[in-house]
């Protein structure tokens, strides 16, 4: 009888010991857990109207380079290696000038001719089309020192198929033009390869040319 209290009591005291290692094991795990989460990761908020676009730089293991889909809502957590490119979907404005755009009629003066000339201003409303392709060039701004200089010799051009009268007959002119730089625009993007669709264009010349 002794030796089966024993032999129980021994059991016992085994279990106990087993449940006392696992424990610390379950402690050290959470210990652990804790501190690569504080020490190795970050969480990530993605704003209404933004996306987020995750590019990989694990520490240990896993894929390294851009997730092939983009965050719109919501949290994640990453490694805090990840680099994170916020880009904003909703409309985008921007707006350019150029001062050296004349009529068809006006012949090819050198440059010094200023008063022939008209200054005009463009307002362009535009949206991103796809964050991913967006992000991996995200060091630019998809107009500035990009589309900027190319959209201006595409308004140079517009205007040099018209004549002062036609031009200066503005709602009529407007009209077309805006249609026709829209068009434009949007296939010098699409050649460029920039993810970017333009919505609206507006030429706005200065009063005193007209």
């Amino acid at each position: 009888m002794e030796e089966v209290v024993s032999e129980s009591k021994n059991q016992c005291s085994s279990a106990v010991n087993a449940l006392q290692v696992l424990g610390a094991v379950v402690a050290a795990i959470i210990v652990l857990s804790a501190f690569v989460y504080f020490a190795c990761m970050k969480t990530v908020a993605v704003e209404e109207g933004w996306a987020v676009v995750l590019i990989d730089k694990p520490y240990l293991f896993g894929r390294e380079g851009v997730r092939p889909e983009a965050i719109k809502t919501g949290t994640v957590t990453v490694w805090k290696s990840t680099k994170v490119v916020s880009i904003n979907m909703g409309q985008l404005q921007s707006n350019f000038r150029t001062d050296y755009v004349r009529a068809k009629d006006l012949g090819r003066e050198p440059r010094s001719y200023r008063s022939d000339d008209f200054d005009v201003s463009v307002d362009i409303r535009a949206q991103i089309t796809d964050p991913i392709i967006y992000a991996q060039d995200s060091s630019k701004d998809w107009f500035v020192g990009n589309m900027d200089s190319t959209f201006r010799d595409r308004v140079v051009q517009e205007y040099a198929a018209y004549t002062r009268a036609q031009i200066n007959d503005f709602p009529t002119f407007s009209k077309k033009v805006n249609a026709s730089l829209l068009q434009a625009f949007n296939e010098e993007l699409r050649k460029a390869g920039v993810p970017v669709t333009v919505l609206d264009v507006r030429v706005k010349p200065q009063p005193e040319v007209l």
